[in-house]
């Protein structure tokens, strides 16, 4: 459920919308960043492996990544093995995908409930939050 790149449809329409020169140009950069970065794995690989190691989560979670789990992300994301033909082609199925996706407006739509209930609890309960 979770996109696997966020790109709502209120990001489409701030560019332009789908149909747009301005919409093409963001496509072609996004898919740029991802080559350049392809290019570029084994250079951050261990950068991310570092903060696998270290006390401090990575996924803003509970238990954080191994660095089993982590390598695994890096090579499925980055799509290692893969042929600049074949990335570009799963890269722009996987932007499509996002943008399909009802998960990232789900998210969303969840986060600002709960905001705005703590915010709701802050007010009303004197305990409730910061002094």
């Amino acid at each position: 459920m979770v996109p696997e790149i966020r790109l709502t449809q209120d990001m489409i329409e701030a560019i332009g919308g789908l149909d747009t020169e301005d919409y093409k140009k963001f496509k072609d950069y996004i898919q740029s960043a991802f080559h350049i970065l392809r290019r570029r794995v084994g250079l951050f690989t261990p950068l991310l492996l570092l903060l696998s190691d270290s006390v401090v989560p990575i996924d803003q979670g509970n238990s954080g990544f191994t660095r089993a789990q982590l390598l695994e992300q890096i090579r499925l994301r980055f799509m290692v093995g893969q042929s600049n033909e074949e990335a570009t082609s799963n890269f722009a199925a996987v932007m499509e995908r996002s943008r399909n996706s009802w998960g990232a407006l789900l998210i969303d739509v969840t986060h600002n409930e709960v905001k705005g209930i703590i915010g709701y609890i802050k007010t009303w309960v004197p305990w409730s939050g910061s002094s």
